[in-house]
C-alpha cells in the first residue's frame, strides 16, 4: 500500500515553474531518495509534502488521506509529518530532553509516558548520557541524531529528510549514512530524503527519484539507475561513466569510433546513440582477440588507493577506465582491454530530448 501519494504535482513561483507534472507513490516502510541538482525542484517537492510550499496543482495523500488538493491544503501540524532540516534546527534554549519533548507536549502526552518515549527515544540513537545538555554543547553529529530524534519521537506517518547530512564532515557523514539507515530500517518509518550526493542516495535508498529541471528524468531501484540509465543525464549524475557515440552496426553489433563492440543489451533502428560504459567495467585482456578485445594506449595514470584512475585512448576514442591498482599501469604502456557484452548499456540520444 503506498503510504505517500504524489499526483501531477506542478509549483509555480510567478512564471517560473519550479515543479512541473510530478507523480510518483511511496510504499509503507520505503525509503525513497529525490536525487538531483541543486535547483531541480527536489526539496521544494519535500517542503510540499510537508505543508511548507503550496501546490498550484496536482494532488497529494498521505496514509490514504489526502492532505493537498488544488487549491485545499491540511495544515503542516495536521498531516502526521515530521521533517529533518539540513540546518538541524536544534533550540539552543532548551536541552536535549526538551528538545525532544517539545513535539509530545504539544500533543498533550502525559508526564510519564513523555519521559519514557523520549529517553527511549535518545538511547536509540545514543544520546541517552547528553539529555541535560543544551544544544548549542553538542557536535554535528550529536546535533544531527538529536534533530532525527525529535523527528521519530511522535511517531509520524511519514519521515522527511531535506539533506541532513551535508553540513558534516566526509568522515562522519559517512558513518551517520550508515546509522541513520540502520535506524530507519528499524523503525520500519517511510521515509523520503533529499541529497544531491549521488553515493548517498545509493548507498541509503530503496529507491531513487532523480529529477531535472523541475521533472522526474527516471526512477527505479539504486542498481536499475546505475546499470540502465535512460538519457544522457541520468548516465552522467549516477556515477562516473563514459558515454560514446555510436551506431549500431547489425543484431548486437555496435560501431563505436574505430571499434566494433557487442552489445547483450537489445536496441533498434539505425537511429544514433549513446554507448555507455563504466570505468569499472574495462577489462585488462591477457592478449589480443576475443570478443570486445581492443588494443588500447595508456595516457594518464591517477592512483587512488584501490584502483588506477586511468586515461585510456583506443580506437580514436578518449575513455576512463578504472583498472586494479596492483596493475602496475604506467603512461605510454601499450595494452589489450576487453568489455564485457553485459556491461554495455545503449542509451538512445532522443531520451535527453524528452526531458
Amino acid at each position: 500500500m503506498a503510504q505517500l501519494q504524489v499526483d501531477r504535482l506542478s509549483i509555480r513561483y510567478g512564471q517560473y515553474l519550479a515543479v512541473d507534472d510530478v507523480s510518483f507513490d511511496v510504499r509503507e516502510g520505503e525509503f525513497v531518495s529525490l536525487l538531483g541538482p541543486s535547483g531541480c525542484g527536489k526539496t521544494t517537492t519535500l517542503r510540499c509534502i510537508a505543508g511548507l510550499e503550496t501546490a498550484s496543482s496536482g494532488r497529494i495523500a498521505i496514509g490514504g488521506q489526502r492532505v493537498a488538493d488544488g487549491s485545499w491544503e491540511v495544515p503542516p501540524n495536521k498531516r502526521g509529518v515530521n521533517m529533518v532540516f539540513q540546518s538541524y534546527a536544534v533550540w539552543p534554549h532548551m536541552t536535549v530532553f526538551e528538545n525532544v519533548a517539545y513535539g509530545l507536549r504539544s500533543q498533550r502526552v502525559p508526564t510519564a509516558e513523555l519521559t519514557r518515549r523520549v529517553r527511549d527515544t535518545l538511547e536509540m540513537v545514543g544520546l541517552g548520557a547528553f539529555e541535560k545538555r543544551y544544544g548549542t554543547e553538542l557536535s554535528g553529529g550529536q546535533q544531527q541524531r538529536l534533530a532525527v530524534a525529535r523527528a521519530v519521537v511522535t511517531s509520524p506517518r511519514l519521515l522527511l529528510f531535506d539533506e541532513p547530512l551535508s553540513n558534516l564532515d566526509a568522515g562522519l557523514r559517512e558513518r551517520m549514512r550508515v546509522e541513520l539507515t540502520e535506524l530507519q530500517r528499524r523503525l520500519g518509518r517511510t521515509s523520503v530524503y533529499v541529497t544531491h550526493d549521488q553515493a548517498e542516495a545509493m548507498a541509503m535508498s530503496d529507491r531513487v527519484i532523480l529529477m531535472r529541471n523541475g521533472r522526474i528524468v527516471q526512477q527505479g531501484t539504486p542498481r536499475d539507475l546505475y546499470e540502465t540509465p535512460n538519457c544522457r543525464f541520468a548516465a552522467e549524475f549516477v556515477g562516473n561513466a563514459n558515454l560514446l557515440p555510436g551506431v549500431l552496426d547489425g543484431p548486437g553489433r555496435i560501431r563505436v569510433g574505430d571499434l566494433r563492440l557487442n552489445a547483450a543489451t537489445p536496441a533498434s533502428g539505425d537511429a544514433d546513440l549513446l554507448v555507455c560504459i563504466r570505468p569499472e567495467n574495462v577489462q585488462i585482456a591477457g592478449e589480443a582477440g576475443g570478443e570486445n578485445v581492443f588494443a588500447a594506449q595508456v595516457e594518464r595514470v591517477g592512483y587512488l588507493g584501490n584502483s588506477l584512475s586511468c586515461e585510456i585512448s583506443a580506437g580514436g576514442l578518449r575513455l576512463r577506465a578504472d583498472l586494479p591498482a596492483h596493475s602496475r599501469m604506467q603512461q605510454g604502456a601499450s595494452i589489450h582491454l576487453r568489455v564485457d557484452p553485459a556491461n554495455i548499456t545503449l542509451v538512445p540520444e532522443v531520451a535527453e530530448a524528452a526531458i
